[in-house]
C-alpha cells in the first residue's frame, strides 16, 4: 500500500495517536480508550445492543494498518499472523465468559457504570421504551 494512502487511512480512523503508526504494519500495542461520543465510522448495531444488554467489544490485527475494510487487500486475513490473532481473541472470548459466570462482583460493577453513562436516558425503537 502505498504510504500516502496509509496515512490517509489512518488520518480517517481518528485512532488516537494515529501518527506513531505509520511505519508500522501492524499495531503492536494495547491501545487506550477511544474518546466518549466520538463516531466509529462502519455499520454495527452494537450501540443499539447496548442499550438493552450490557456488551464487551476488543478488537485484534488481522491486517497491516490503513488496510480499508472492503478490499482486495482482506486476503491479508489469511496470513497466519492473522489466525495466530483470531486464537488470541477465542482466549480473550473464553476467559471472559469464565470470569462473567463465576464473578457475580464483574457483572454488577458492569450493570453499574453502565446506569452512570446512560445517567437517566431511555432508548426507544419502534414504539418500545428501553431502560
Amino acid at each position: 500500500m502505498p504510504k500516502e494512502s496509509k496515512i490517509n487511512a489512518l488520518r480517517k480512523s481518528k485512532g488516537p495517536g494515529w501518527e506513531r503508526l505509520v511505519d508500522k504494519l501492524i499495531d503492536d500495542e494495547i491501545p487506550g480508550p477511544c474518546d466518549e461520543g466520538g463516531v466509529f465510522l462502519a455499520s454495527t448495531d452494537v450501540a443499539d445492543v447496548n442499550w438493552i444488554a450490557l456488551i464487551v467489544e476488543f478488537s485484534v490485527a488481522t491486517n497491516a494498518l490503513g488496510t480499508h475494510g472492503h478490499s482486495g487487500l482482506v486476503a491479508q486475513s489469511k496470513a497466519g499472523i492473522a489466525h495466530k490473532a483470531l486464537i488470541y481473541a477465542a482466549k480473550i472470548v473464553a476467559a471472559t465468559a469464565l470470569d462473567l459466570l463465576t464473578k457475580q462482583e464483574l457483572i454488577n460493577k458492569a450493570k453499574e457504570e453502565r446506569k452512570k453513562r446512560l445517567r437517566g436516558r431511555t432508548y426507544k425503537i419502534c414504539g418500545v421504551v428501553y431502560r
